[in-house]
Protein backbone atom coordinates (compact mmCIF):
# COMPACT_ATOMS: atom_id res chain seq x y z
CA UNK A 1 0.00 0.00 0.00
CA UNK A 2 1.44 3.33 -0.92
CA UNK A 3 0.52 6.60 0.69
CA UNK A 4 -1.35 7.62 -2.46
CA UNK A 5 -3.60 4.56 -2.10
CA UNK A 6 -4.88 5.98 1.18
CA UNK A 7 -6.58 9.06 -0.25
CA UNK A 8 -9.85 7.50 0.86
CA UNK A 9 -9.76 5.57 4.07
CA UNK A 10 -12.28 2.75 4.48
CA UNK A 11 -13.17 1.78 8.02
CA UNK A 12 -13.55 -1.95 8.48
CA UNK A 13 -15.19 -2.31 11.91
CA UNK A 14 -13.40 -4.82 14.10
CA UNK A 15 -10.84 -5.45 11.35
CA UNK A 16 -8.92 -2.18 10.89
CA UNK A 17 -7.98 -1.11 7.38
CA UNK A 18 -7.86 -3.36 4.33
CA UNK A 19 -4.06 -3.67 4.24
CA UNK A 20 -3.48 -2.92 7.93
CA UNK A 21 -5.63 -5.20 10.09
CA UNK A 22 -5.72 -5.14 13.87
CA UNK A 23 -3.01 -7.42 15.18
CA UNK A 24 -0.43 -6.02 12.74
CA UNK A 25 2.99 -5.20 14.16
CA UNK A 26 4.71 -1.81 14.01
CA UNK A 27 7.18 -3.28 11.49
CA UNK A 28 4.33 -4.36 9.20
CA UNK A 29 2.80 -0.86 9.32
CA UNK A 30 6.18 0.77 8.66
CA UNK A 31 6.87 -1.64 5.78
CA UNK A 32 3.61 -0.49 4.13
CA UNK A 33 3.66 3.24 4.94
CA UNK A 34 7.27 4.08 5.71
CA UNK A 35 8.53 5.55 8.95
CA UNK A 36 5.94 7.37 11.04
CA UNK A 37 6.30 11.13 11.19
CA UNK A 38 5.93 10.96 14.93
CA UNK A 39 5.81 8.34 17.67
CA UNK A 40 4.32 8.82 21.09
CA UNK A 41 4.82 6.70 24.18
CA UNK A 42 1.42 6.04 25.78
CA UNK A 43 2.51 3.79 28.64
CA UNK A 44 0.37 3.90 31.76
CA UNK A 45 2.40 2.31 34.52
CA UNK A 46 -0.45 2.59 37.06
CA UNK A 47 -2.78 0.59 34.79
CA UNK A 48 0.00 -1.74 33.63
CA UNK A 49 -0.45 -0.71 30.00
CA UNK A 50 2.50 -0.51 27.62
CA UNK A 51 1.47 1.31 24.43
CA UNK A 52 2.57 3.75 21.77
CA UNK A 53 1.18 5.48 18.72
CA UNK A 54 2.62 5.76 15.21
CA UNK A 55 1.40 9.06 13.79
CA UNK A 56 1.19 9.66 10.05
CA UNK A 57 0.15 13.32 10.04
CA UNK A 58 0.17 13.65 6.23
CA UNK A 59 -2.23 10.68 5.94
CA UNK A 60 -4.36 11.77 8.91
CA UNK A 61 -3.91 8.27 10.35
CA UNK A 62 -2.79 7.37 13.86
CA UNK A 63 -2.08 3.77 14.82
CA UNK A 64 -2.22 2.63 18.46
CA UNK A 65 -0.15 -0.38 19.45
CA UNK A 66 -0.27 -2.23 22.76
CA UNK A 67 1.81 -4.93 24.32
CA UNK A 68 -0.38 -8.04 24.28
CA UNK A 69 1.20 -11.15 25.77
CA UNK A 70 4.69 -9.74 25.16
CA UNK A 71 4.03 -8.77 21.54
CA UNK A 72 3.33 -5.20 20.40
CA UNK A 73 0.31 -5.23 18.09
CA UNK A 74 -2.13 -2.79 16.50
CA UNK A 75 -5.27 -2.45 18.64
CA UNK A 76 -6.72 0.89 17.53
CA UNK A 77 -6.80 3.40 14.67
CA UNK A 78 -7.83 7.04 14.58
CA UNK A 79 -8.37 9.34 11.62
CA UNK A 80 -9.34 12.93 10.96
CA UNK A 81 -9.04 12.64 7.16
CA UNK A 82 -11.35 14.69 4.95
CA UNK A 83 -12.79 11.57 3.33
CA UNK A 84 -13.57 8.37 5.23
CA UNK A 85 -15.70 5.51 3.92
CA UNK A 86 -17.96 3.67 6.38
CA UNK A 87 -20.61 1.26 5.09
CA UNK A 88 -19.89 2.51 1.53
CA UNK A 89 -20.64 6.15 2.45
CA UNK A 90 -18.28 9.08 2.93
CA UNK A 91 -19.18 9.98 6.50
CA UNK A 92 -16.94 12.98 7.21
CA UNK A 93 -19.54 15.45 5.98
CA UNK A 94 -22.38 13.81 7.91
CA UNK A 95 -24.02 15.22 11.00
CA UNK A 96 -25.08 13.09 13.97
CA UNK A 97 -28.58 12.50 12.61
CA UNK A 98 -27.30 11.37 9.19
CA UNK A 99 -24.78 9.01 10.78
CA UNK A 100 -27.44 7.53 13.07
CA UNK A 101 -29.65 6.93 10.02
CA UNK A 102 -26.79 5.17 8.23
CA UNK A 103 -26.16 2.96 11.25
CA UNK A 104 -29.88 2.20 11.62
CA UNK A 105 -30.03 1.09 7.98
CA UNK A 106 -27.24 -1.36 8.83
CA UNK A 107 -29.33 -2.57 11.79
CA UNK A 108 -26.72 -1.39 14.26
CA UNK A 109 -28.13 -0.83 17.72
CA UNK A 110 -26.87 0.44 21.04
CA UNK A 111 -25.61 3.85 19.97
CA UNK A 112 -24.80 6.25 22.79
CA UNK A 113 -24.27 10.00 22.69
CA UNK A 114 -22.12 11.96 25.12
CA UNK A 115 -20.79 15.47 25.49
CA UNK A 116 -17.06 15.47 26.14
CA UNK A 117 -15.55 17.86 28.70
CA UNK A 118 -13.52 19.55 25.94
CA UNK A 119 -16.68 20.43 23.99
CA UNK A 120 -17.02 17.72 21.35
CA UNK A 121 -20.01 15.42 21.03
CA UNK A 122 -19.33 11.70 20.77
CA UNK A 123 -21.47 9.03 19.15
CA UNK A 124 -20.30 5.57 20.23
CA UNK A 125 -21.15 2.07 19.14
CA UNK A 126 -19.88 -0.61 21.51
CA UNK A 127 -21.02 -3.34 19.10
CA UNK A 128 -18.43 -2.12 16.56
CA UNK A 129 -15.91 -0.55 19.00
CA UNK A 130 -16.11 2.78 17.19
CA UNK A 131 -16.40 6.40 18.31
CA UNK A 132 -17.31 9.38 16.13
CA UNK A 133 -16.37 12.81 17.50
CA UNK A 134 -18.35 15.83 16.33
CA UNK A 135 -17.60 19.51 16.45
CA UNK A 136 -20.35 21.90 15.35
CA UNK A 137 -22.43 18.83 14.39
CA UNK A 138 -19.84 17.59 11.84
CA UNK A 139 -17.54 14.61 12.30
CA UNK A 140 -13.95 15.65 12.91
CA UNK A 141 -12.37 12.44 14.26
CA UNK A 142 -13.15 8.71 14.16
CA UNK A 143 -11.53 6.10 16.40
CA UNK A 144 -12.06 2.35 16.11
CA UNK A 145 -10.50 -0.71 17.60
CA UNK A 146 -10.42 -4.47 17.45
CA UNK A 147 -13.53 -6.26 18.63
CA UNK A 148 -13.14 -7.92 22.01
CA UNK A 149 -13.35 -11.68 21.99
Amino acid sequence: MSKTELKKIEIMPGIGLEKIPFGSTADQIIDLLGEAEDEENLDDEDAGIKARSLNYWDLCLYFFLEDVDGKEILTGIQTDAKSVIFFEKDVMKMNISQLKNLMNKQEIEGLTENEESWGESRLSCDELNIDFYFENNKINTISWSALEE
